[in-house]
C-alpha cells in the first residue's frame, strides 16, 4: 500500500470511529434512559393498584431491553477497538473503514448464539443495577 493509499484509510478509519464513538455513547444514554424508566415504572407501581407480578414483569422486560442495547453498544465497541488498534498503525491486512456491518453478519451465530450474548450483557454488574434491587424491593414491598 503506497503512503497515500495508507493516508486515505487512516482517515477513512478516523471518520468511522468518530462515527461509532458517538453511536456508543448514544446507547449509553439509552441505556441510562430505560434505568430510569424502570425507577420510575417501579415507583408508579408502588403506588398505584397494579399488581406486584406486573411490576416486576416491567422491570425484567426493560432489563433484558437493556441487555439488548448493551450487546449492540458492545460490538460497537468491538469495532472501535479495531479501530483504534489500526489508527494506531498495527496491521489489519486488506482491512477497509465502514464495514460494520458485514464483520457483524460474517462472525454472527444462530439465534441461540445471540440469545446467549443478550444474557451475558444482562448478567454484567453494570447493566444488573438497578433492576435487581428494584425486583428485591418489590418483594419486599409485598411481604410488609
Amino acid at each position: 500500500m503506497s503512503d497515500t493509499e495508507n493516508l486515505v484509510a487512516v482517515d477513512g478509519f478516523q471518520r468511522e470511529w468518530v462515527i461509532l464513538q458517538n453511536q456508543y455513547e448514544q446507547y449509553e444514554r439509552y441505556a441510562l434512559g430505560i434505568k430510569l424508566l424502570a425507577v420510575t415504572l417501579c415507583f408508579w407501581g408502588f403506588t398505584s393498584s397494579i399488581s406486584y407480578l406486573a411490576v416486576i414483569f416491567i422491570v425484567l422486560v426493560l432489563w433484558l431491553q437493556e441487555a439488548v442495547w448493551k450487546t449492540f453498544q458492545g460490538r460497537t465497541e468491538n469495532r472501535l477497538m479495531e479501530l483504534e488498534a489500526r489508527i494506531d498503525g498495527q496491521s489489519y491486512g486488506a482491512e477497509v473503514a465502514f464495514q460494520v456491518h458485514r464483520k457483524w453478519s460474517i462472525t454472527k451465530g444462530g439465534n441461540q448464539d445471540l440469545i446467549a450474548e443478550y444474557m451475558a450483557s444482562a448478567k454484567r454488574p453494570t447493566v444488573m443495577f438497578p433492576y435487581v434491587p428494584l425486583i428485591g424491593l418489590v418483594f419486599l414491598a409485598k411481604i410488609f
